[in-house]
């Protein structure tokens, strides 16, 4: 599907995100192949196992998973995106709604971080922003105006 997604149909994705049925190490070559980052979800949807040997660079080779760690920001990450994205407000009994939620608030999440990164400024900052120009230009603006009674 990727193969298919990226030369035939001309996708111009650089990320990709999966969970963890796709994370075999010959996926992973794949998406590596493509020259394309992969992510795996941080909030528990995606695990690999923890038998897996990863590389994070060459000079280091392979190492144990278990070895790696719990990255130092994890709870920042959580904050985050529970503060910007709306992420605890899924009202949504069903565990596939609820997925599907996580991944668009987890999408949020690296865009904002992405447009912050490139605006060297933080997320929080880049959020307000866009909430203030929308907000502005309704009122200088609105679209949708008072009822006068006539």
């Amino acid at each position: 599907m990727l193969i298919n997604a990226v030369a035939d149909k001309g996708i111009l994705a650089k990320t990709v995100l999966f969970d963890s049925w796709y994370a075999a190490w010959q996926h992973l070559k794949r998406v590596n192949s493509l020259k394309l980052t992969f992510y795996l979800c941080p909030l528990g949807l995606t695990t690999l196992k923890n038998n897996r040997l990863v590389s994070l660079s060459k000079e280091e080779g392979h190492v144990h998973l278990d070895d790696i760690g719990t990255p130092g920001q994890i709870e920042q990450f959580l904050r985050e995106i529970k503060q910007l994205t709306g992420s605890e407000k899924c009202q949504c009994r069903k565990a596939w709604p609820q997925r599907n939620h996580l991944a668009c608030c987890y999408h949020a999440w690296i865009s904002l971080k992405m447009k912050a990164k490139a605006m060297k400024t933080t997320l929080y900052q880049i959020r307000k922003n866009l909430f203030y120009d929308y907000l502005k230009t309704e009122l200088d603006n609105p679209r949708i105006t008072a009822y006068s009674g006539g």
